[in-house]
């Protein structure tokens, strides 16, 4: 039994149709062994296409694909992708994301954490890979305003540094970053994951109580363990 089908298609390649023949290979073997699996398909090399016709043979393949997996019981979820932009992060997040049989949970836990926090931003990382599992903010405003690549761009700084600490034998545990516009505290929250608090800068507060030296959003997120832990025992 497996939980999930990830079925890679080069757009650019020169035997299609003996690539959408192992495809529905896969998905009639797939029907008999993992009837309840879920199926992704990556349109990969987009970047090859021109710009202006990728759409249509997006949906075009989409289609062509539905048409082999319907009659097995399957809905096929797609992504355009390319070596050369976040396209790649986001697929492989929203893979892992359908994954986790209580993303709701989370969600929920994590939008609270953020609004007890005053966070202008809660984002929850898997651990190994740093691909995103879900974000939160205590309101919604200025998310326009926000990089829509930010997390691809922060997950590879991160693996980075990781990889960096590795060298010198040793571990990332907490990494605290003050800036002009916010500060990010990135802490272990959990075995599987890490998370990310971005805090507004100190003079938003207007007089109020400020966390200078983040001693309370280190401890908000040590009181917070165990709800997620508590939460990944969940069964959807």
């Amino acid at each position: 039994m497996v939980e999930v089908l990830i079925h890679v298609f080069d757009v650019g390649s020169k035997k299609l149709a003996k690539d959408i023949d192992i495809f529905q290979k896969c998905i009639k073997n797939l029907r008999e062994f993992s009837p309840d699996a879920k199926v992704f398909v990556l349109l990969h090399k987009m970047d090859l296409m021109q710009l202006n016709k990728r759409d249509e043979i997006f949906n075009t393949m989409m289609k062509t694909l539905e048409e082999h997996a319907v009659p097995f019981g399957f809905t096929i979820r797609g992504f355009q992708t390319s070596i050369w932009d976040e396209s790649l992060y986001k697929a492989w997040s929203s893979i892992v994301c359908s994954l986790i049989p209580n993303m709701s949970a989370i969600q929920n836990h994590l939008k609270s954490f953020a609004e007890i926090s005053e966070a202008q931003e809660a984002v929850l990382f898997e651990k190994t890979t740093f691909l995103v599992i879900s974000h939160a903010s205590a309101t919604a405003e200025g998310d326009e305003n926000l990089d829509p690549k930010r997390f691809e761009k922060i997950s590879n700084i991160i693996k980075t540094y990781k990889q960096s600490c590795s060298k010198m034998k040793s571990q990332l545990k907490r990494l605290t970053l003050h800036g002009h516009n916010c500060s990010a505290y990135i802490d272990n929250l959990t075995g599987n994951t890490f998370i990310m608090v971005v805090m507004p800068p100190r003079e938003a507060h207007e007089g109020d109580f400020c966390d200078d030296d983040g001693s309370v959003i280190v401890t908000n997120i040590r009181a917070a363990r165990e709800w997620f832990e508590k939460v990944e025992l969940l069964e959807g």
